[in-house]
């Protein structure tokens, strides 16, 4: 092993590193030996149950501003699809600046869901772009995806729905926010 120059600074570090191992050598013993003769024991902490749990998540959501359902309120943009629906979430702020989204897991395809929101944006007078997938490996986890933005007065919508990579059918994620003034 090749010795190299040290400077001041490396030498006062190996020195700290030897003190340090020094002391800890000298005290582990002291410690393992008092801790033996004294029992430690520890207050039993009070059961909590799972409802107090969850009133204490949706306490501490609720005072963030967020307000979380299992499904789409009637007011919103635009309607939830209807078909096959296995589960959906909704999100939305309560303070701050208006944003909502939602997710939906349905049996149905994901073409069918994409022509499905084509046509709800089109019918509440959205502007509507849309992307629909290329033609990818028949073998790809995700073979298809489908976006759509659709955007009106201050409103903009974004629409995502790819296949449900662990059971058939579609992943749909909508997501609504309102510009400020």
């Amino acid at each position: 092993m090749e010795n190299l120059p040290m400077n001041k600074r490396s030498r006062n570090c190996i020195r700290a590193l030897t003190v340090t191992s020094l002391l800890a050598a000298t005290l582990a013993p002291i410690v393992i030996s008092s801790s033996s003769f004294a029992q430690v024991t520890t207050p039993k902490q009070p059961t909590i149950t799972k409802r107090e749990v969850q009133a204490k998540k949706d306490s501490i959501i609720k005072s963030c501003g967020i307000n979380t359902a299992q499904q789409m309120p009637v007011n919103f943009p635009i309607p939830s699809y209807p078909n096959n629906v296995t589960k959906t979430n909704f999100i939305n702020s309560t303070k701050g600046s208006k944003s909502a989204a939602a997710t939906i897991l349905t049996k149905d395809p994901p073409n069918t869901v994409f022509q499905w929101y084509q046509a709800a944006c089109l019918k509440a007078n959205f502007q509507v772009k849309s992307h629909q997938p290329k033609q990818l490996k028949k073998n790809a986890k995700f073979d298809r995806h489908y976006l759509i933005n659709a955007k009106k007065d201050k409103q903009e919508l974004y629409i995502f729905c790819i296949q449900n990579p662990k059971a058939p059918g579609s992943i749909i994620n909508v997501s609504w926010t309102m510009q400020p003034k």
